[in-house]
């Protein structure tokens, strides 16, 4: 894990607010979800 990625972590987890915290895992997931997207994929190889 990078050293914004533990700075980032460390500030989420000092959020109290329940719904700051489903933002911003919600905000994540879009993050992620869009970087999904934008990346192609390679399909699964056969094997014979």
């Amino acid at each position: 894990m990078t050293k914004a990625q533990e700075t980032l972590k460390a500030d989420i987890e000092k959020i109290n607010d329940e719904s700051t915290v489903e933002k911003v895992r919600i905000f994540i997931m879009g993050i992620l979800a869009q970087q999904e997207i934008s990346q192609p994929r390679n399909p699964p190889k056969q094997t014979a």
